[in-house]
């Protein structure tokens, strides 16, 4: 009788810790399941190509696996590097408009660092603190001058050592999330000669007409 008593109790004290460590396991997934569905949100810059000697030009960048409602946006860029030994394409501005920030009424600041165009600093802010969107897809249009600049590859970053804080979402509240970013670049491709292109396309006929059967 004592035998069966004690049985029971070892079945119980295993069926228990049995059932914690499932309880455990199942709390581990959940917790891993919830980091990988909460990834970083990311903005892949990419290769960007852009007339030479030309103002104004526009680099939009896109963001992908947001998954947080956001209220803002800090753009914190800088474009080149400064060790090259002609002038380098420089921000003439950031807009907003067309961008995930259409949905509401918005704020906006900054711009260019005065003194030292290839750095901006810009932010976009819903006008109601209140408001919230989740920001996939157009967030931002970079405006690029490349006046005197006619051919070359330049760096474009939002993740800048020489400016303080990078890139970041604004959340409702006043936090900020951080943003996933990769490096991307500027190329300055001329355009094609208007005399090497007659000139090319007087060849092509040429050749054509050697071609026609007699």
């Amino acid at each position: 009788m004592r035998k069966t008593e004690s049985t029971r109790r070892v079945r119980w004290h295993h069926s228990r810790i049995v059932g914690t460590s499932r309880l455990a396991i199942a709390a581990s997934t959940l917790l891993l399941l919830t980091s990988v569905v909460q990834a970083a949100p990311e903005i892949v810059i990419g290769v960007h190509d852009l007339l030479p000697d030309t103002a104004n030009q526009i680099v939009t960048l896109n963001l992908i696996t947001a998954d947080q409602p956001v209220r803002g946006m800090n753009v914190r860029a800088e474009l080149g590097d400064g060790l090259g030994p002609g002038i380098e394409p420089i921000f003439s501005g950031a807009t907003y408009t067309s961008t995930v920030w259409d949905a509401f009424p918005t704020t906006t600041l900054g711009g260019p660092v005065e003194g030292a165009e290839q750095f901006l600093q810009s932010s976009v802010n819903f006008s109601d603190t209140g408001l919230s969107v989740l920001p996939n897809g157009p967030v931002v249009h970079l405006l690029i001058s490349t006046v005197g600049i006619h051919s070359g590859d330049f760096p474009l970053s939002l993740n800048s050592p020489t400016i303080a804080e990078p890139t970041d979402l604004i959340v409702p509240g006043g936090g900020t999330v951080a943003l996933q970013t990769t490096a991307g670049l500027v190329r300055i491709v001329p355009e094609p000669n208007a005399i090497g292109v007659l000139l090319f396309l007087t060849g092509a006929l040429a050749v054509s007409c050697r071609q026609k059967p007699m």
